[in-house]
């Protein structure tokens, strides 16, 4: 918690309506675990208050739009002016639309300091090797590009690599287990509209489209095994979101560890003695 996102949160009250009953609920709920709280109050309740917003405007609320207007200004004459209250102004602007996009005039509007930190942060560009590696995987196996496309971000549309990679072991697993690996939404009771759909999408995203689930799974691990140890970018891609995100003994989709090629096995034996 900081005087600064203190302070931006009470020029925003007047503004947002139902922000202070928010920020009220929001530090009750923070402060309801027995640990201090490691989020920040009042930028949370900001960041929240934002998504808010954004989700009413994408569902045709034209009111949200002189809120949506206000709050930049503000944002605006802080934007430079504190860390904390960057990292804010950053967590409001992901929920902008680019350029070209539905419902842009807000972005339009933005002042030169948030459109300089909106386009610094959609201005994101892979590096050679990193590239090379994601366009390599998409064009060995195929099916993977849904899980490319479901990971774009950014002006120039790139594959984010390290939510792409975790994404790709998700995928794997899933096939190898039948979906059993999956955490299935609505799998305490019955399902409702929301839960069906987003079983749907987790059906799309991880099963679909692979006529032979187990050379699938196959051709990953071979591309992933020979680029490693080509270049560091990548092997820290590899091992950070790859290597790191499978299965523990005794989880679903374990049986994938056993089909690791040796660079990949002793990544993995590697990270595991590490983390203790």
């Amino acid at each position: 918690m900081t005087a600064y996102t203190e302070e931006l949160l009470a020029a925003l009250v007047p503004v947002i309506p139902g922000l202070a009953e928010s920020a009220a609920a929001d530090r009750a709920w923070l402060a309801s675990d027995d640990e201090p709280p490691v989020l920040d109050p009042a930028a949370f309740t900001v960041a929240e208050a934002a998504r808010g917003l954004f989700a009413r405007l994408r569902d045709g609320d034209t009111t949200a739009v002189p809120v949506i207007l206000r709050l930049a200004e503000i944002l605006e004459a802080r934007c430079g002016t504190d860390r904390t209250v960057d990292h804010v102004i950053d967590d409001v602007l992901t929920h902008y639309p680019s350029p070209g996009e539905e419902h842009d005039d807000v972005t339009h509007a933005l002042g030169p300091r948030l459109r300089a930190a909106l386009d610094a942060q959609r201005d994101v560009r892979l590096s050679p090797a990193v590239e090379s590696f994601v366009t390599g995987l998409l064009h060995a196996v195929p099916a993977l590009e849904r899980l490319a496309d479901d990971t774009r971000y950014g002006y120039h549309s790139v594959v984010l690599p390290h939510l792409f990679l975790g994404e790709v072991v998700c995928r794997e697993t899933a096939l190898l287990t039948g979906g059993a690996s999956i955490d299935w939404a609505g799998s305490d009771g019955a399902e409702g509209p929301d839960d069906a759909e987003d079983r749907a999408e987790q059906e799309r995203l991880y099963l679909a489209g692979a006529a032979d689930p187990s050379a699938e799974v196959r051709a990953v691990l071979d591309h992933i095994e020979a680029a490693l140890g080509a270049d560091d970018e990548v092997d820290g891609l590899i091992r950070v979101s790859f290597v790191d995100n499978l299965p523990y003994p005794g989880e679903p989709g374990e049986e994938i560890v056993g089909l690791l090629g040796p660079r990949l096995k002793a990544a993995l034996e590697n990270s595991r003695s590490i983390s203790g």
